[in-house]
């Protein structure tokens, strides 16, 4: 029995030394095996946990863009700079309003006066030329028979009047007793009458405007006499093509503002030798607008006139305006025209901003 149970005993450690030496090793690497997985695994997690802070840091880029959002408000800043160039534009808007004429200082001289609202030559023909904005009025100036100065044009009184015969031959009473035509004005002239220049010369005072002078009269002393008498002295501009003329208004008023016209450069040198001293005022004609002439004269600092009769007037009257600029851009200093009004209006549209002088 004893011999039996040392049997069972001997089984029993050698089941127990097999364990020991083969199933707990094997079980041991398979734990390793196991483990291994597991630090693979932890590892893996690592690496995937980098990513996904990567990832988390890419939110934070994220967060940048919202940075790159406030740029976004600084946009919204340049769009308040955007406003503040819409206040620029209502600046420039001010400035359209507030035009600094660039020919501003070119008198305009309405021929006749404003012939096209009344009757040339008379004082309706001047209040209406300075109520269109002209700076002066031309007037020619005739004698009648008993010495009187009276306004016209024509020798003869039959155009402009119900009568007829020369105005050299006709007393004032009998010029007075004429009725001016109307010309078919809408709103009528009845019972006008021819003014004298003494007449003439005192609304151009009242109208504060100045005179030109068209000295038709062979006596344009005794004419300048008047303007002198009447304080105009220095308001009025006269012109003759008859240089004697103008040498006897001189004589009379040595500061008077002569108007020789010239044709051209001879026609210059011709006038510069006749006057002593050289006159200071020039009427340029249009043969004589030539840059040859123009710089003869300007260079004397002389004052230079033209008128724009004529096809110049038309061409302006249809919109080609450019007649009348190259006039002013030529350096004219006063302009006559048949149409003062639509000449103002484009004077006085030419601003600094828009054109080069």
């Amino acid at each position: 029995m004893h011999g039996a149970r040392r049997i069972k005993i001997s089984g029993i450690l050698v089941l127990t030394l097999f364990a020991v030496f083969f199933v707990l090793p094997a079980a041991c690497d398979g734990g390793s095996d196991d483990s291994s997985d597991t630090v693979a695994a932890s590892d893996d997690d690592d690496l995937s946990t980098d990513d996904d802070t990567a990832d988390d840091d890419a939110p934070d880029d994220d967060t940048s863009d919202d940075d790159t959002s406030d740029d976004d408000t600084s946009d919204d800043d340049t769009s308040d700079d955007d406003t503040a160039d819409d206040d620029t534009a209502d600046d420039d808007t001010a400035d359209d309003d507030t035009c600094s004429p660039l020919y501003g200082d070119v008198l305009i001289y309405a021929h006749r006066g404003a012939r096209t609202e009344a009757p040339e030559n008379t004082i309706p023909a001047i209040d209406a030329a300075f109520d269109l904005g002209a700076d002066v009025v031309e007037m020619d100036v005739r004698d009648t028979s008993d010495g009187a100065f009276v306004l016209m044009h024509d020798d003869t009184v039959d155009r402009t009047t119900d009568g007829t015969g020369l105005v050299s031959d006709l007393t004032l009473a009998q010029i007075k007793s004429l009725e001016v035509n109307d010309g078919g004005y809408d709103d009528g002239f009845p019972g006008l009458r021819v003014p004298t220049l003494n007449e003439a010369l005192a609304q151009v005072k009242t109208r504060g405007g100045r005179a030109y002078l068209d000295m038709k009269t062979d006596k344009a002393a005794e004419a300048m006499q008047i303007a002198i008498d009447m304080g105009l002295a220095d308001r009025v501009f006269v012109y003759s093509g008859d240089w004697s003329k103008l040498d006897a208004v001189r004589a009379l008023w040595p500061s008077a503002a002569i108007l020789p016209p010239t044709s051209s450069v001879e026609q210059t040198n011709a006038i510069l030798d006749h006057f002593d001293p050289d006159p200071t005022h020039f009427e340029v004609t249009e043969d004589g607008f030539t840059p040859e002439n123009l710089a003869a004269i300007d260079a004397l600092g002389a004052f230079m006139t033209m008128d724009a009769l004529g096809i110049r007037d038309i061409k302006g009257r249809a919109g080609n305006t450019q007649a009348w600029l190259e006039m002013m851009e030529a350096g004219m200093d006063m302009i006559g025209t048949d149409f003062c009004e639509i000449l103002v209006d484009f004077r006085d549209s030419l601003c600094e901003e828009t054109t080069t002088r």
